[in-house]
């Protein structure tokens, strides 16, 4: 009688995992022509190195090489009805989330404390996301120009065509030339996109910055998207995008809402002034100049 249990318990395993075999090659040969036929180039060669049935996740992971090269796991349910191309982990990501904002806490708990906040951010005249940032710093510094030092920079290449070299240049100018006007002209630019207005709504002098822009191009050719004006700062920085936002000479990631910008700025202060407890705007600005139909393009290098 026992032996006639053992047998049919054995029986039972053997169909069951011939059962199992049989359905996980059907929905293996399932995702595959499911691959091959809608979603890969044609002619791609792959292959599926391994597959998995995941218990207790109701799910089957396939290894896939793709080309003979770029190996990717991907997942799918027990009918092979719904196909993920992305895993993620959520208690790996929260940990990696929790680690980085560990180490940014770490990095701004870093930075020298100053009398006066130095700010450097590095641009391109129409990154969108550079405007963006300008957008949520200028609130801040009209707040907190008194423990401000700002220079405006540029990292070392242009992205948007000739325009952006000469506004490049005519920036870098209204700084060099009348530095107390660099805020409120790029205010005015953001919004109003047309500099010759703005010279005048800020009462620039444009025979002033006419004759730096002219003094800078016999002395940089500014050839195949280059824009080495602050080139040695890049490479101090390691600048690889724009924008990228210094303090104190020290590179770190911020929020772009002037009420992150503001908080970051006050903990580098030694002695906070009271009107670092006016809260500001948490609203992100969009990128870009104010206008419906800007053309928007990355300005992060591949």
């Amino acid at each position: 009688m026992k032996k006639l249990k053992l047998i049919i318990i054995l029986s039972f395993l053997v169909v069951n995992n011939l059962f199992a075999q049989t359905h996980a090659l059907k929905i293996k040969n399932k995702v595959k022509n499911f691959l091959t036929q809608y979603l890969l180039p044609p002619d791609t060669r792959l292959e599926i190195l391994e597959e998995k049935y995941l218990k207790d996740k109701k799910l089957y992971r396939f290894k896939l090489r793709i080309s003979q090269k770029y190996i990717k796991d991907i997942y799918a349910t027990e009918d092979g009805e719904l196909i993920f191309l992305e895993g993620i982990n959520t208690k790996e990501f929260i940990q990696q989330i929790k680690r980085m904002e560990a180490e940014r806490r770490k990095k701004i708990e870093s930075i020298p404390k100053k009398e006066k906040a130095n700010i450097q951010i590095f641009v391109m005249s129409y990154c969108p996301f550079a405007l963006q940032i300008e957008k949520a710093f200028l609130p801040v510094y009209r707040l907190l120009k008194e423990k401000i030092n700002f220079k405006l920079r540029f990292v070392d290449y242009t992205m948007h065509g000739e325009k952006e070299c000469e506004e490049n240049l005519r920036q870098y100018c209204i700084q060099k030339e009348e530095k107390r006007k660099i805020i409120d002209y790029l205010d005015c630019f953001i919004h109003k996109k047309d500099y010759k207005e703005c010279f005048k709504e800020v009462k620039i002098n444009e025979r002033k910055v006419g004759n730096c822009i002219e003094r800078i191009k016999k002395k940089f050719e500014f050839k195949d998207n280059k824009f080495e004006l602050d080139e040695e700062l890049n490479k101090k920085y390691k600048i690889i995008g724009s924008p990228t936002f210094v303090i104190n000479d020290v590179v770190i990631n911020v929020e772009r809402s002037p009420e992150a910008i503001k908080e970051l700025i006050c903990t580098t202060l030694k002695n906070k002034p009271s009107l670092c407890k006016k809260q500001l705007s948490k609203e992100i600005p969009s990128p870009g100049l104010e206008e419906k139909d800007y053309n928007y393009k990355s300005c992060e290098e591949d």
